[in-house]
């Protein structure tokens, strides 16, 4: 049963309680990370969206319990990298459980963004939750981006899915996975209609404050480039500058940093549930498709050896490693140089 015609989505621009605003702020002195608190916050996020006729709720990338920006230059290792994997989320602890109680208590749906915490390893996980608190998607970010990869593990690609489900055919990404073909070729193969992305967030355009990886003119190229390719509206949440794409690479609604993330924490659009469904799991004749996936294996130049590589194999990164002497960053943003304290 699908939902209602009309679909009104919210996408979340506030940052979680106690991250460090402005966005360019780069200080972590006396911040602490509180998923119970963060839960609380997305709560009442969900009430505000609910009491405006929302259906879909969607979070930055890692809202939950937030995302590590400036991770490096704070030296992370030694004063919030501990605490943040304590504060990661653990599907089925009790803090789980109540994020997913009070979506049931809103019967709000909600595409949550966290740090998933698993046995001996952290993810950047992505969940699909419906109204009635079922787990329609969960998927992990298939390999982090820079950095990210010195925390997180890789996912798997088999988790790289699009299902069909009342609000209509579903994928989920994050922040540099639309950008890869290893990840949005083949989400986009599977024709999508409404794609949720992740981004943690996002400056203004011609804003150079800080690295380029977080300016507008470089997030929305890499939503419209999916949604041109895979034909789907792609909700792209972030803390700070927010959008969405209609399937023809247009911005049909978006809000900047202009706008105060606590009097608006908040982007509402409605788009028009008829258009979202869909059975058509593939199409032989699009540019994300079996053909043209061969058609690139055949004209890969024979003068490049057949190399694995370091990129592509799985990396695991146990929580012993990560709160050892032996953690070390590899690698910074560009645009964002090391303070001399940490200098390499």
């Amino acid at each position: 049963m699908a939902e209602a015609q009309m679909l009104k989505v919210a996408l979340v621009r506030c940052p979680p309680p106690n991250w460090p605003l402005p966005l360019q702020n780069r200080d972590w002195t006396g911040i602490k990370i509180d998923i119970s608190q963060t839960i609380e916050v997305s709560l009442r996020l969900m009430r505000e969206a609910k009491d405006a006729g929302v259906t879909l709720i969607t979070f930055p990338e890692l809202w939950f319990p937030g995302f590590p920006k400036w991770r490096e230059q704070n030296d992370w290792k030694k004063t919030h990298l501990a605490s943040y994997i304590e504060n990661s989320l653990e599907i089925g602890s009790r803090e789980w459980n109540t994020l997913i109680d009070g979506i049931k208590s809103v019967g709000i749906w909600a595409a949550v963004a966290f740090s998933e915490r698993s046995a001996n390893h952290i993810y950047m996980a992505q969940a699909l939750i419906s109204k009635d608190g079922e787990v329609v998607m969960h998927r992990r970010k298939l390999r982090p981006s820079g950095s990210e990869r010195d925390m997180f593990s890789d996912g798997t690609v088999d988790q790289l899915k699009v299902v069909n489900t009342p609000l209509g055919r579903v994928g989920m990404l994050q922040c540099g996975e639309h950008f890869y073909p290893s990840m949005n070729f083949i989400m986009a193969a599977q024709r999508p209609k409404l794609h949720i992305g992740a981004w943690p967030f996002a400056m203004d355009f011609g804003d150079d404050s800080d690295s380029i990886f977080y300016n507008a003119s470089l997030v929305t190229r890499g939503a419209g480039s999916y949604a041109l390719n895979s034909g789907a509206y792609v909700l792209m949440p972030s803390i700070g500058y927010c959008f969405i794409y209609d399937p023809m690479m247009r911005i049909v609604a978006a809000m900047d940093n202009t706008v105060d993330y606590q009097e608006h924490p908040i982007l509402y659009h409605t788009l028009d549930g008829s258009e979202l469904h869909g059975t058509q799991d593939h199409d032989p004749n699009a540019q994300a498709s079996w053909a043209v996936l061969q058609q690139l294996n055949d004209a890969f130049p024979v003068t490049i050896p057949r190399e694995q590589g370091s990129l592509v194999p799985r990396r695991e990164k146990s929580v012993q490693y990560l709160t050892s002497a032996e953690m070390r960053w590899s690698e910074i943003a560009p645009g964002t140089p090391w303070p001399e304290h940490l200098a390499q």
